[in-house]
């Protein structure tokens, strides 16, 4: 059983899955697959005494019932962590430190898996950090893109909230000079 939180209408609804669920665990990382429709995780334990039986499964969440599977994975497969972290760069789960539970020892290295082939994952000792070009929007200040409705009322109420301003100074200017009339001095009073 999977339970979903719907962000939009705060609700929690749950999900039956199948396919090869995976052991329970603890101190694990999970991330989000490259097109947003599968779930990863790795890594972990299950009880004080035992690392997990499949370190890395996945959830395929592209229709329901959600699935679960064990990928093919190639390349030096590295120990089991534990309390690491995993993020994805580009088309790599970048997964760092963490500890080793069956070896009782702090993990000192950084492994790369290749999650770019949805049939074979392979774990690598090397990566092409360079991501693709972002494609250029025209409404985009900085990388955050702006539509037409919103850059239209922020030039109006910047546009309304100046001549607010401008009124509020000399409402404030005429105010002033009626309560602190300026007298001019005159020799002998």
């Amino acid at each position: 059983m999977i339970y979903l939180y719907d962000t939009k209408n705060n609700a929690w609804e749950t999900m039956i899955s199948v396919g090869t669920i995976p052991d329970a665990r603890g101190h694990h990382s999970s991330v989000l697959g490259l097109n947003n429709d599968r779930i990863i995780i790795y890594g972990g334990f299950n009880s004080p005494a035992s690392s997990v039986v499949h370190d890395l499964s996945v959830l395929d969440i592209r229709n329901k019932p959600y699935r679960w599977f064990t990928p093919n994975i190639s390349g030096t497969i590295p120990p089991t962590p534990s309390l690491h972290t995993a993020n994805v760069v580009g088309r790599y789960m970048i997964v760092t430190y963490g500890f080793i539970f069956l070896q009782q020892y702090i993990n000192p290295d950084v492994y790369i898996l290749d999650i770019g082939n949805d049939s074979e994952y392979k774990w690598v000792t090397s990566f092409d950090p360079k991501l693709p070009p972002p494609s250029p929007d025209p409404n985009s200040i900085h990388g955050y893109s702006i539509s037409s409705g919103t850059m239209i009322g922020a030039i109006i109420g910047t546009f309304i909230g100046g001549i607010l301003l401008t009124i509020s100074a000399l409402m404030i200017y005429r105010w002033y000079k009626r309560k602190h009339p300026r007298a001019i001095p005159t020799h002998g009073n």
